[in-house]
């Protein structure tokens, strides 16, 4: 058996990747704000919605764009992804959990996905049979390693974590963060799956669901949860930044992001987590359609922001 020591225990966020890399900043003694890890990894600028509104929205896309971001927040991060039906799965299982082993020997520590639930979680350590990771809340949980990937979905996602030197500077940070989240935003095929929605057309599919009769309350619930803590982090991280930046300006993006937390916040009010009932009002989801729709057109303004601020770093 091996622990990491000194190891601090995953914040409660919805937003479990970010709830993960700020537990390894915490443990390398990065001194970043939750804020700036949404933010540097562009976590906090995307979206991802399907027209049913499925909870898979806020994790269903590939996390090595995030995972080469992080390297500006001065950790690399190195792993593995694969599928159940790859020809080679349990050879790949059997790699993953050597690599993961090695790690733990090191002294780096290891985010995987669905360690239990469909989140991301951190490995701590391990034993002769298992992963020793920490759930949602925080708890110690065990992991048969054979097990791994074993599930109705199916991915195994395993990446450790290693201190960098360094991190960016602030022009470098906020460049990669913009380019990444205008990329994400038109849908680019080797990130994102065929029925997810990105960018400000996810918006239109978020707003056309409210009206389907099959609304899927916790999905609803869900992806208003993890998207309004993305975009009240994005705010929050932009004005973190305009207080390193000496010659350029971020206070329009500023203030489009706070219109954006301020009405992805209130959606997330009107439908909260865990989901209250299977039907809502029309008078709720009218207030929650008129929230969505000035999101909308803040964002669009914030992309065209970005693409100006981009040229200027």
């Amino acid at each position: 058996m091996k622990k990491l020591q000194n190891l601090i225990k995953v914040p409660s966020m919805w937003t479990s990747y970010i709830a993960c890399l700020k537990a390894i900043s915490d443990y390398y003694k990065l001194e970043h704000s939750a804020a700036w890890i949404f933010g540097a990894t562009g976590y906090a600028f995307i979206l991802n919605i399907t027209a049913d509104l499925c909870p898979s929205g806020p994790t269903a896309f590939s996390d090595k764009p995030m995972a080469s971001l992080a390297q500006n927040l001065g950790m690399s991060l190195y792993g593995t992804i694969f599928d159940k039906n790859d020809p080679d799965f349990a050879k790949k299982q059997k790699a993953a959990w050597e690599m993961t082993c090695m790690a733990i020997d090191n002294d780096m520590p290891t985010m995987g996905w669905e360690m239990g639930i469909p989140e991301y979680h951190i490995v701590y350590g391990y034993d002769d049979a298992n992963y020793l990771y920490y759930d949602c809340q925080g708890k110690p949980q065990a992991r048969k390693w054979d097990t791994l990937g074993k599930t109705d979905i199916g991915v195994v996602s395993l990446f450790s974590a290693n201190q960098e030197e360094t991190s960016a500077d602030i022009n470098k940070t906020l460049k990669d963060a913009f380019t990444f989240a205008l990329a994400f935003s038109k849908h680019k095929k080797e990130w994102t799956y065929p029925l997810y929605s990105n960018g400000i057309k996810a918006y239109d599919v978020w707003i056309k669901a409210l009206q389907s009769e099959n609304l899927n309350p916790f999905g609803l619930a869900y992806n208003s949860a993890v998207w309004a803590e993305c975009r009240l982090m994005a705010h929050e991280f932009l004005k973190e930044a305009a207080g390193k930046l000496k010659t350029h300006t971020l206070a329009n993006l500023i203030e489009h992001y706070d219109v954006i937390s301020w009405s992805l916040q209130k959606v997330a009010k009107l439908f909260p987590m865990p989901p209250q009932q299977a039907a809502y009002d029309s008078e709720t989801i009218e207030s929650a359609t008129d929230s969505l729709f000035l999101a909308k057109e803040a964002e669009k303004a914030a992309f065209e922001e970005m693409k100006q601020i981009i040229t200027q770093l």
